[in-house]
């Protein structure tokens, strides 16, 4: 180490290539944690390479300080089926990696797909979707043209067997008690 020089630079693509081109167990969950205390600026490359290289891996993002690149830490989160935790400066580190480890620990449900069934639905996301744990529900956003019931069907694996439950939905013509939801759309 004392041969090491600090020049302030990050390469996180030789470190996710090198955490996600391992061979995992086939009869495990694979969990990487993506951690970084600065700001990483070569977001393209990151995901690209993240998505390209996943498999069946999930990735947990965990950002530590005030200059951390939330955007792509969410999003290879997103890309990984996992969670970004951040921990700022000011906060008190135990709390916040106790909830990180539990988030890992514990999922629910694993390898979910959300089947809209006959429903006129799009651009549905995240894609994949998350695995669930206590700690997070499910929340898929989606597209739609016009208003419609129908069933939804989410599957899954739970504790390690097939799993799925049905959920009658409407989709509304209009919805103004909900018109947050468009800025939702906007990145």
């Amino acid at each position: 180490l004392r041969g090491l020089s600090a020049s302030g630079g990050t390469n996180q693509l030789a470190g996710i290539h090198a955490a996600l081109s391992m061979p995992g167990d086939p009869m495990r969950l694979r969990d990487v944690v993506f951690m970084t205390d600065g700001y990483i600026g070569n977001e393209a490359e990151v995901l690209a390479l993240t998505h390209r290289e996943i498999g069946n891996a999930r990735i947990f993002s965990f950002g530590i300080g005030s200059s951390v690149n939330r955007y792509l830490l969410d999003e290879v989160a997103l890309a990984g089926r996992g969670t970004a935790e951040y921990l700022r400066p000011d906060e008190d580190p135990e709390a916040t990696i106790a909830r990180f480890y539990d988030r890992i620990a514990r999922p629910y449900l694993t390898d979910v797909v959300v089947d809209w069934g006959s429903l006129p639905v799009r651009d549905a996301t995240p894609s994949p979707a998350p695995d669930l744990s206590s700690l997070s529900p499910l929340t898929v956003f989606a597209r739609y043209d016009r208003p419609a019931r129908g069933v939804v069907t989410i599957r899954g694996r739970l504790a390690g067997r097939p799993y799925a439950q049905a959920v009658e939905v409407t989709l509304p013509e209009v919805e103004p008690d909900h018109a947050a939801v468009s800025s939702l759309w906007a990145r």
